[in-house]
């Protein structure tokens, strides 16, 4: 049974000791070939996944991005003075937060600009932006947020109208 052994695998299961990458191929998800690679990890407790289709999408139970943090820059949405603090970010080009603190006068703008550690081949078409704290929750339809991807290597969040001034924001964003 196909499936059964691809499932007993991605529940991490060990692999054979001595075994440093195998491929097989199976007829699950798609009913199409489905390319299987795997390899124990360096404890050889367990293995790490990764399985494509015919078509090369990505078959697994999880994607958890590694590499360095992007880049961010406050926009001039954010206002000036008062509680003012540039953004941080933590994350990866994968998925990441974006922290900040308003500070007096916000506008309608440019709320702040990320710069990707690793431009993107093409640039992302959907980016998913969602409020990580309660004050992004309770403002997010009033002011239209809007995270788009003008290159490859950078995304741009707006707000269609100017914030609460001197108010921490959180933000999770998916390329």
């Amino acid at each position: 049974m196909p499936s059964e052994r691809f499932s007993a695998v991605a529940k991490g299961l060990p692999v054979a000791s001595g075994i440093t990458s195998q491929t097989a191929l199976t007829g699950i998800e798609t009913g199409g070939p489905v390319a299987q690679t795997y390899a124990p990890t360096t404890t050889g407790a367990a293995s790490s996944i990764v399985a494509t289709n015919g078509s090369g999408e990505v078959v697994g139970q999880h994607f958890i991005g590694s590499g360095s943090t992007p880049t961010v820059a406050g926009g001039s949405a954010m206002g000036s003075g008062g509680s003012l603090t540039a953004p941080t970010v933590v994350g990866t080009d994968v998925s990441f937060a974006v922290t900040l603190t308003t500070g007096l006068s916000t506008t309608a703008g440019t709320l702040f600009t990320i710069t990707f550690a690793n431009a993107f081949t093409v640039a992302p078409p959907a980016p998913t932006l969602t409020p990580g704290n309660l004050t992004a929750a309770s403002q997010f339809i009033t002011h239209d947020f809007l995270a788009s991807c003008p290159t490859d290597g950078t995304l741009v969040v707006t707000c269609q109208t100017g914030l609460s001034s001197n108010t921490q924001y959180v933000f999770f964003i998916r390329p």
